[in-house]
Formats: C-alpha cells, sequence, structure tokens
C-alpha cells in the first residue's frame, strides 16, 4: 500500500505528540515526587494531558481511515 506524503507525515506527527505528551507526564510526576510541584496543580496539569492524549488518540484513528 502506498502512503501519500502528507498522510505519512500526519502519522510521524501524531506519533511524536503522543509520545511527548507521555513525556510531559512522566515529568509532572517526577516534579509532584520530588516536592519541586504543587500537588493541585501538578493533578490539573495531569488532566490536561490525560484530554490531550485521548484527543491524539482518537485523531490517530481518524489518520489511519483516511
Amino acid at each position: 500500500m502506498r502512503v501519500r506524503g502528507s498522510v505519512k507525515g500526519k502519522k510521524v506527527g501524531g506519533e511524536t505528540a503522543f509520545k511527548a505528551t507521555i513525556q510531559s507526564a512522566s515529568l509532572v510526576d517526577l516534579a509532584t515526587a520530588g516536592g519541586v510541584a504543587d500537588v493541585a496543580r501538578a493533578e490539573a496539569g495531569r488532566e490536561l494531558l490525560r484530554r490531550i492524549a485521548a484527543m491524539l488518540t482518537a485523531l490517530s484513528k481518524v489518520a489511519a481511515h483516511a
């Protein structure tokens, strides 16, 4: 199956964005565990990262069927 460059690029970009979201969540966990971050703010950040991850997952499913 041949993949157009623009579709292939979107897939790679989506994977990169998803990995960056996971890495960001890890950094929030480390900051919280180290006592650097406020727990309430860290939880709000985690919730945003969960929403971002869900959106990226949905977008990748749509892109896979395009």
